[in-house]
């Protein structure tokens, strides 16, 4: 089920060290400059790879 959450709520769930998986949908180069603590990069162009990319199927997860 997908759910909105604010920036604000993703910032507790970091700081309290919730278990979810967080993707960042940055280009490489982008994601390289700037992303957020351990976000997993999956660009856009690479959705088809969501599979193989993503560690945990049954996990929470961010984007």
């Amino acid at each position: 089920m997908a759910q909105d959450i604010t920036a604000g709520e993703l910032k507790e769930k970091i700081d309290s060290r919730e278990d979810f998986v967080l993707v960042d949908v940055l280009d490489e180069q982008y994601y390289q400059q700037s992303h957020l603590p351990d976000a997993i990069n999956l660009p856009l162009e690479s959705v088809d790879e969501t599979e193989a990319i993503l560690p945990d199927k049954s996990a929470r997860t961010i984007v």
